[in-house]
């Protein structure tokens, strides 16, 4: 089957009107971080298909989308499709499957977190963040 450019890799241009009409499985993402103050802090994400992009979503809202432009490359982009000026990337596991997924400076790990540090974790929503340009 024929790979669509910009597409996910897994992507088949057979299934495009598939994707276009609802959208797939979400897959979840975690990052964790120690606080100031001693906590566990938990971020997650879910990753959903549409129309050829992944959705990021948190707490069902969607967040940002991002736009493949090479193998486990993206641009990511605000919900209406206005430049967000980040990028991010998948980062691929021993085995050759996706295992982490790299976003403004963090790594989220594919699947969720270990159990041990799940409990009591706080939540806080990732943002893009375009810093200003330099005058010269």
């Amino acid at each position: 089957m024929p790979v669509r450019r910009g597409c996910h890799p897994g992507f088949r241009a057979d299934r495009a009107d598939q994707l276009g009409r609802r959208p797939g499985p979400a897959r979840r993402y975690t990052a964790q971080a120690i606080g100031l103050d001693g906590s566990v802090e938990s971020e997650e994400l879910d990753l959903v298909a549409d129309a050829g992009q992944l959705v990021v979503r948190l707490g069902g809202a969607d967040v940002v989308r991002l736009v493949f432009y090479r193998k486990d490359y993206v641009l990511v982009r605000l919900p209406d499709g206005g430049e967000s000026h980040s990028r991010a990337n998948f980062v691929r596991g021993p085995d050759g499957t996706v295992a982490w997924f790299r976003f403004g400076g963090r790594l989220y790990r594919h699947g969720g977190a270990p159990a041990a540090l799940r409990a009591g974790g706080r939540r806080r929503p990732p943002v893009p963040v375009t810093l200003p340009h330099p005058t010269v």
